[in-house]
């Protein structure tokens, strides 16, 4: 499998995967070698690899910290399998996100939703200086419970004098460029929309995933619809 480095690397910085590392070790001009970079989680894959450098006479050797998804403020999940047969979707809902705020990502449970968005939010991590955050929603069935999560999942303090958490929320948000994705908002349509447009209203450099059933009926909000994948023919 070829696997893309040149984006978790800086201008002029060369780097390898580990499986090029061992075609080459053996066979190294004289002056080259390689500097063992450690593991790291790059886009699409399912496990994290190791990187190398190289270095020569000509080249830089020191460069700051590779910009893969280790040193990037988020709490995105491994991936356990790799994301294929939905490029041309990826495009779109990336393209979409661009022009909005919110973005909902509808279509019928078990369908891919949850897994496009924490794609989508992988490749537009370097947009987002001050992160990209999950908030899984699918096991709460209290309402109240919603800011609680965004809280957590964002890294804002829950409790500060008796204040509602929305306002700290919003305190917290405000000055940040972040994307938050909400998970699973269908059995929580009217609290989800009521949280995403208070917060919208007063962040303006948050952005919005949310994926439901239904759209959340936000004003502003973009909808995809995701469609299942197509059987490849036989």
């Amino acid at each position: 499998m070829v696997v893309d480095t040149t984006r978790a690397g800086h201008g002029g910085q060369i780097i390898l995967s580990e499986a090029v590392q061992v075609l080459l070790e053996h066979n190294l001009a004289p002056g080259i070698s390689l500097r063992d970079l450690g593991s790291h989680r790059l886009k699409d894959l399912a496990k994290p690899i190791r990187l190398f450098q190289v270095l020569a006479g000509g080249l830089a050797a020191e460069f700051p910290s590779l910009r893969s998804l280790n040193v990037r403020r988020h709490n995105l999940p491994l991936q356990l399998t790799s994301f294929v047969g939905r490029e041309r979707e990826i495009r779109e809902v990336k393209a979409l996100l661009g022009g909005t705020r919110l973005l909902t990502l509808t279509g019928v449970g078990g369908v891919g939703k949850t897994r496009m968005a924490l794609q989508v939010a992988a490749d537009v991590l370097d947009e987002f200086p001050d992160g990209v955050w999950v908030v899984e929603l699918g096991r709460i069935s209290n309402p109240a419970l919603i800011p609680h999560s965004v809280a957590s999942a964002v890294g804002a303090l829950e409790e500060q004098g008796g204040r509602p958490l929305t306002e700290t929320l919003i305190d917290f948000l405000r000055p940040q460029t972040v994307l938050v994705i909400l998970d699973n908002c269908e059995h929580l349509l009217t609290d989800c929309a009521n949280l995403a447009l208070g917060l919208l209203r007063a962040c303006r450099s948050l952005r919005i995933i949310a994926t439901s059933r239904e759209p959340l009926g936000v004003p502003g909000e973009l909808t995809y619809r995701v469609s299942s994948l197509a059987l490849a023919a036989k």
